[in-house]
């Protein structure tokens, strides 16, 4: 299924959810967001970010859910500058990576990704992709069973 590319699975439990909504498309407003976060020394992992609708997009990323109120803090004082954003939050998730160096050179790992969880029945929260991995955010009822579902896929089968 995997084609030998996929050489790894690995899970981030305690993971939470945030997602600024009506955020002004512009790089400035996003700089100003991402830099207030680091600052405040929190570790963003996943993001993701919505296509421009009427100049304005949707950023989501992952935080540790012990950042969370951390970062809801930090968000809050940039409210003033930015009323107009929502922020909505979603906790009680983990993150499920496939990994593997040969993934760039393989198609249809993607494709085989989103069927083992389908066929797992595991919603998918948030995707973000490199060359040589996908993340997952699930909930965290659904974490062990989509680690085991990949599990029981031969990692290194090459067939499908």
């Amino acid at each position: 299924m995997f084609h030998g590319a996929v050489t790894d699975v690995f899970v981030t439990e305690d993971v939470s959810l945030i997602t600024l909504a009506n955020v002004p498309l512009s790089s400035d407003v996003a700089a100003k967001i991402f830099t207030a976060i680091a600052e405040g020394g929190i570790i963003i992992d996943m993001i993701n970010q919505t296509p421009p609708y009427q100049d304005t997009v949707n950023i989501s990323f992952t935080i540790s859910d012990k950042d969370l109120k951390n970062t809801l803090k930090i968000l809050g004082g940039l409210q003033k500058e930015f009323p107009g954003i929502r922020t909505d939050i979603n906790t009680a998730n983990g993150k499920i990576t496939v990994y593997g160096e040969e993934m760039k050179n393989v198609s249809g790992v993607a494709a085989a990704a989103f069927r083992v969880l389908a066929n797992a029945n595991v919603n998918i929260k948030m995707i973000t992709t490199s060359e040589i991995d996908i993340s997952f955010l699930v909930s965290r009822d659904d974490l062990e069973k989509a680690k085991e579902a990949f599990l029981a896929k031969n990692l290194n089968e090459r067939t499908v």
